[in-house]
Parts: C-alpha cells; structure tokens; sequence
C-alpha cells in the first residue's frame, strides 16, 4: 500500500492513497492532521479493490469483503488492514 504527502507550508497537507480507500481514511487523516487543512485523495498510484476501514470490513457488504474478485483478489482483506494504512500514512507525514 502506498501512500504519499505533500504539505504546502502549514495551510495544507495532501494526502495519496492507493486504490478505493472508504471515506473513514479521509475522516480519519482529517481528524489528525486538520479538518480545514488536510485534503485526502483515493486512487493514486494504482486501482484496486474497495480498501476497507475495520468498520466496513466487519459490516461486510460490496465494499467491505464482495468487490476483491472484480479485481482479481483471492479474498477478502483480513482485520488488521486499517492499522498498516494509517501507520503508512503516518509514516509519510512530516
């Protein structure tokens, strides 16, 4: 999973982010980062399957464990995706 950050002074923090992120990631970096200052963009870098918060996996559904086979995932992504996401954004964020 890749993710990138480009911040502009202190008025802006953008954030890439691999594939179809659901919009909890952009909730999330929004309430880290800033809410009026932080602006997150979903498919960058490659396109992949609906990549689920803990929140949508557990409720199951289209986006949360149904959309891999369209893209030609075995299965599922497993708990614990949601944790190596944020860290990568972390990670990148200054």
């Amino acid at each position: 999973f890749a993710a990138r950050v480009w911040t502009l002074g202190t008025s802006l923090t953008w954030v890439f982010l691999s594939g179809e992120t659901v919009v909890d990631y952009s909730h999330f970096c929004k309430a880290r980062y800033g809410w009026q200052s932080t602006w997150v963009a979903g498919y960058c870098d490659e396109l992949t399957p609906y990549i689920p918060s803990e929140r949508v996996l557990s409720e199951g559904g289209y986006e949360g464990t149904e959309s891999m086979s369209e893209y030609g995932y075995p299965a599922p992504f497993r708990p614990g995706i949601e944790k190596m996401i944020l860290d990568a954004i972390a990670q990148a964020c200054p």
